[in-house]
């Protein structure tokens, strides 16, 4: 009895030692399990690169525009980092050239970062210049959810909504798409 148990803790133990070392990542991302009630950086990365090909064909052929991001609401019952979102639009839009980004904090031009605010600081100083690096354009956005269930199926549909707003306070762009994700039984209960 006791060479039967000492026999089953060695072979866990060779196993439990041998299986700790090797990480596989699934080179086929869309095979990926993709639960419904939740977003996952694939769904980032759909959604940014469509936001960023709307904007590419809008400001194709203008001028370089200074764009500050403004706020992005999450009106869905899920928590997230919007920042995962936001993070690749910006990498993109910087990336493409769409737009040159402010980083503001309110109205009036404070910079969001301390050490770029003490930069800029030392360089107005410097150059005598007292006119705040302020945005053309603020990005707002808003994700939404719907839940629907018929029979035993259940959608979400998360809408991702962005504006971009002018410094007069225009409307100049929409972006405006929904994901929808389907399952046969739900992670929640309605």
């Amino acid at each position: 009895m006791k060479k039967a148990i000492f026999f089953h803790i060695v072979v866990l133990l060779l196993y439990s030692g041998c299986n700790s070392t090797k990480v596989v990542e699934n080179p086929h991302a869309e095979e990926r399990l993709n639960r419904v009630d939740t977003l996952t950086q694939s769904n980032f990365n759909l959604i940014s690169n469509n936001l960023i090909q709307s904007l590419e064909r809008t400001f194709k052929d203008a001028d370089k525009a200074k764009l500050a991001f403004g706020r992005f609401i999450n009106d869905t019952s899920i928590t997230f980092d919007s920042d995962a979102l936001l993070n690749k639009v910006r990498a993109k839009i910087l990336d493409k050239g769409i737009f040159e980004i402010v980083q503001i904090d309110r109205p009036g031009g404070k910079v969001t970062d301390p050490i770029a605010a003490s930069v800029i600081q030392r360089h107005e100083f410097i150059e005598n210049k007292t006119t705040p690096n302020l945005p053309d354009f603020v990005l707002f956005g808003k994700i939404s959810e719907k839940r629907i269930k018929v029979k035993n199926k259940f959608e979400y549909t998360y809408n991702f909504n962005f504006s971009l707003i002018s410094k007069n306070g225009s409307t100049i762009w929409e972006f405006d798409e929904d994901l929808v994700k389907q399952s046969k039984r739900s992670s929640h209960s309605f």
